[in-house]
């Protein structure tokens, strides 16, 4: 069994939100970006100058991506749109999912194409898919039946495709197929206790490594490409909701984590959190279009 490593995460000063997620650091910009689900909101924050700037998308948006020509691609409830920093909307994909239903986590793969999936707006009330954005728009549903399909990402040699069913308390792991763009061979890689949260949100390191938020535990975990536990950080917050790499050699960890379903959340609910870990992050992809 590896060592285990255990660490703690340091609160930032950005607000409260209601269900931060996603984080994802701009290199370009220097800058980390991530959104608040519900309030519609994506976050802009430069650690240099300590700016941070607030873009609103006038719906729930999932989770963002960044772009080739800048801005973001936004999973929003509607369907998929890409967001200038002026908040400027444009439609690539609409009417998408049925009603009841709207995307939430979502990433940017190395061929420049967006992976989304999608969950009801009532947790487990119906089965979810995962959706493949290509740059010129169009949208073709990968696979369904997920309980509610949240993080993902690729191993680093990009054969491995990584998706957490939160509800269903699994990673999986699928054989993924860059050139073609196709996911197969679906096998659990990760089981979760429930009893020790549920599995959010999802980080790749360097190493091959899943950084994984354990919502309810006030944790989020590393696993090694094995499957085996070899790090926990702890925040503050009990509802941690997705990691991401970031900072000059990707080795700082942010955690988003939300105050939902709380009746009397405390002060260290629904911020950011930092932490420098032992193995580094990648840079994120860009999308396309």
């Amino acid at each position: 069994m590896p060592t285990m490593i255990d660490n703690s995460a340091r609160p930032l000063d950005l607000g409260v939100h209601w269900l931060a997620e996603g984080p994802v650091w701009d290199e370009s910009r220097r800058c980390l970006a991530w959104v608040d689900i519900m309030a519609g909101d994506i976050h802009e924050w430069a650690p240099d100058s300590d700016v941070h700037t607030v873009v609103n998308c006038g719906q729930p948006v999932g989770a963002v991506g960044l772009r080739t020509a800048g801005g973001w691609v936004a999973a929003l409830q509607g369907g998929i749109a890409t967001v200038t920093r002026d908040g400027d909307v444009t439609w690539l994909a609409r009417d998408i999912l049925d009603p009841g239903f709207r995307f939430n986590d979502a990433k940017v793969d190395a061929a420049g194409r967006l992976w989304a999936g999608s969950i009801h707006l009532e947790m487990g009330a119906g089965k979810g898919a995962l959706y493949r954005v290509d740059p010129d728009g169009e949208v073709r549903r990968v696979c369904g039946g997920l309980e509610l399909a949240n993080g993902m990402g690729w191993s680093p040699a990009g054969d491995t495709f990584y998706l957490v069913d939160s509800l269903a308390a699994v990673v999986y792991a699928f054989d993924f197929d860059a050139d073609a763009g196709i996911v197969s061979s679906p096998r659990p890689h990760i089981r979760c206790a429930r009893a020790e949260g549920m599995p959010d949100g999802l980080a790749i390191d360097a190493e091959g490594g899943l950084w994984l938020a354990r919502y309810g535990a006030g944790v989020v975990e590393r696993y090694d490409a094995a499957g085996r536990l070899s790090e926990r950080v702890t925040v503050a917050a009990a509802q941690p909701t997705c990691p991401g790499f970031g900072g000059d050699d990707y080795r700082t960890l942010y955690v988003t984590t939300g105050w939902e379903r709380m009746t009397n959340p405390g002060p260290a609910e629904g911020r950011l959190y930092a932490c420098e870990v032992s193995v580094g992050g990648i840079p994120p992809h860009r999308f396309g279009g």
